[in-house]
């Protein structure tokens, strides 16, 4: 497990956008290399500056990091997390990166009289510099993190869903199930329906493209919403009998809306021959075109005579909330 984590966070690192991870670093090092020079210049300015005194500009650069980083992020530039938190660490990290050019400065640099300019600009742009390596790798590890962590939800959402395909339920009552594992665990449904209703759908969508997505989209939120309310529980409904009549539901929804309110009508309709069929047709949707293509749909693929009432009723449930209680299936009172 520590290795797979491991792979996934080198690969995260890898696929992250660089453009956006080397611009935050370099705002970052900007900011510290800023701090670091104002702070040489206010402790020389203060005859602060010594030896014995070399800790002070890292400590007072910390303190103007931690101060721009809280109110950077309370004004909402890039606010993620805690605002107290992350300035804390940023302000860590500057005292780190001036340390080291504030020490060699003073102590081996005598060329230049203390409080000089240009020892500010050496200990500022030498904090810079090393900054812009540093908050790099911070700023790539705390996006690959997030690359992972999603994965690592994802991952967890699909083990859990193809755990539960007995039942094929999301237990969004549970206890033991956060409301994020939920989301992950719908998430993953609905990406495996799509993907199943492009693969089904691929042979027979139709010419236009917004049509064509319309009814992907339709057959592949079906099927997620159909197995998060256990349509599937039953042997006898499967996700054939349900792209078909929802394939069938947008191409022609004059017979669509027919068949919906005389369901069982639609076993004569994948009997019948051409004749029977164009009569059929004429008589429950009026101006619908008896196509070789409708022909087809309604023979191909699995019958849904027996079927067709369920999905109907699924259908107008559709729009209920997920726990709403069916009045029909609550217990008589007593008494």
């Amino acid at each position: 497990m520590e290795s797979s984590v491991a792979e996934m966070v080198t690969a995260a690192v890898r696929t992250v956008d660089k453009f956006s991870v080397w611009r935050s670093a370099f705002e970052r090092a900007t900011r510290v290399a800023v701090s670091g020079g104002m702070a040489f210049v206010f402790l020389s300015a203060a005859d602060l500056i010594s030896a014995t005194t070399v800790w002070a500009a890292p400590l007072v650069a910390a303190m103007a990091a931690f101060l721009s980083s809280v109110s950077t992020r309370l004004m909402g530039a890039e606010y993620k997390g805690s605002a107290g938190s992350v300035a804390f660490f940023f302000a860590l990290r500057t005292a780190i990166y001036v340390a080291p050019p504030s020490i060699l400065v003073v102590t081996i640099w005598p060329a230049f009289t203390s409080g000089s300019l240009a020892q500010a600009l050496a200990v500022g742009g030498s904090a810079g510099v090393l900054a812009l390596s540093g908050e790099f790798a911070a700023v790539a590890l705390d996006q690959g993190g997030s690359v992972v962590a999603q994965e690592v939800r994802s991952k967890a959402a699909e083990e859990a869903v193809l755990a539960t395909e007995g039942p094929d339920q999301v237990d969004t009552d549970g206890s033991d199930v956060s409301a994020v594992q939920v989301d992950a665990q719908l998430a993953y449904r609905y990406q495996r329906a799509r993907q199943d209703a492009e693969d089904e759908v691929r042979s027979y969508l139709p010419a236009n493209p917004r049509t064509a997505k319309r009814m992907v989209n339709h057959i592949s939120l079906g099927i997620a919403i159909a197995e998060q309310r256990g349509l599937f529980d039953s042997p006898t409904i499967t996700r054939q009998h349900l792209r078909k009549w929802i394939g069938i539901s947008e191409q022609w929804p004059a017979l669509a809306t027919a068949l919906t309110a005389a369901p069982e009508r639609i076993a004569d309709l994948e009997k019948a021959g051409l004749p029977e069929l164009r009569r059929l047709i004429d008589e429950l949707a009026p101006g619908t075109l008896c196509s070789d293509e409708l022909r087809l749909r309604l023979k191909e693929g699995v019958p849904l005579g027996d079927i067709l009432p369920q999905l109907v009723q699924f259908e107008l449930r559709l729009t209920e909330p997920p726990g709403l209680r069916n009045p029909s299936t609550e217990s008589e009172p007593h008494g």
